[in-house]
């Protein structure tokens, strides 16, 4: 579309109060009180009022790069192909915008700004596998391909294709243990001691690692990582005040079903353990378990998570993630 599009009462409405702002938020939620922005709820509307020729228009000639990245966050909803077009051709925009997500308020570049928005989408709102697969490869392949190395929720997410095992391997192999999540979806027997060996250089006080590799032994469940899952059960039984991976480890606890990760998982549904939250433990559960069930916990399942219905949250309830839940337990 070469010409500005007539844009309906709405999409105007939505335009006029987006242009206001002079930050964009990647998440739906900031601050510590998890309060959601106005903006994220007017890009919602933008997207209901604009078809995807819209929406491409305002990506590529909107005069606020506030709109644009609006605009492509709904253009990924309707059009994935556009997207990655779109994505491919602002891969060196250098256009610097302020963003917010959570407390943290920083600069990013247009590029930035768009990966960003695949990031925190790409569970909430998934592109099919194919084009997910080229937005990947394009950041891959790109001059970022050594600071992508460096990050393991983005490895982490990547489709085991054939063309990034040796550069993830090579990484591993240089002690770069970032992949180790990404390199375990290969299954790779010769790739046993590079897990091993990223398990064994684990540090307790790293969020990140402790994320990484849990997410590696839940993805690959052999036998001999099952010591590094008790370990991290461990932590939970020595009075630290918090545990910030429990969501990763009750995963983990479900690929290796044996009595004593029942008798963990048990405990965590209970409450039994100070340093988490039992009601989103009971949350992770039922969405873990519906996505996958595994009989070996059926019975704890059926105790604990079968009756919890998950709801759209109001102001007051708790946030899970990035989105409002609330518990509404039937029987």
């Amino acid at each position: 579309m070469k010409q500005k599009p007539i844009l309906s009462d709405s999409a105007q409405i939505a335009l006029k109060e987006i242009r206001k702002d002079n930050t964009f938020y990647p998440s739906q939620y900031v601050g510590e009180a998890g309060t959601e922005t106005p903006q994220y709820g007017y890009s919602d509307l933008l997207g209901r009022s604009c078809d995807a020729n819209t929406l491409e228009w305002l990506c590529r000639n909107d005069s606020s790069y506030i709109v644009r990245a609006c605009a492509y966050r709904q253009l990924r909803r309707k059009s994935a192909a556009r997207a990655v077009a779109m994505f491919h051709d602002s891969m060196a925009d250098t256009y610097v915008l302020w963003c917010q997500s959570g407390c943290t308020r920083y600069c990013n570049s247009f590029a930035e700004t768009l990966q960003s928005i695949n990031s925190y989408d790409h569970d909430s709102y998934p592109l099919p596998p194919k084009a997910q697969n080229e937005i990947d490869s394009l950041l891959f392949f790109s001059h970022q391909q050594a600071d992508l190395l460096q990050q393991p929720y983005t490895l982490s997410s990547l489709q085991p294709q054939p063309y990034y095992y040796p550069i993830l391997r090579k990484a591993m192999l240089q002690g770069n243990y970032a992949p180790v999540a990404a390199i375990a979806k290969y299954k790779k027997t010769a790739d046993l001691p590079l897990i091993q060996a990223a398990l064994k250089a684990y540090k307790a006080d790293d969020f990140d690692a402790s994320i990484n590799c849990l997410t590696a032994v839940t993805l690959w469940p052999d036998p001999s990582f099952e010591w590094f899952v008790r370990n991290m059960c461990q932590r939970l039984t020595n009075g630290e005040e918090y545990f910030p991976a429990t969501e990763e480890l009750i995963e983990a606890l479900l690929a290796y079903p044996k009595p004593w990760s029942y008798k963990v998982l048990e405990a965590l549904m209970a409450g039994k353990h100070e340093n988490t939250d039992k009601q989103q433990n009971i949350i992770k559960l039922k969405e873990s378990y519906e996505r996958k069930p595994r009989p070996y916990f059926k019975a704890l399942y059926n105790k604990y998570a079968s009756r919890i219905e998950l709801q759209p949250a109001t102001t007051d309830d708790v946030m899970v993630s990035k989105q409002k839940i609330s518990l509404k337990t039937t029987y």
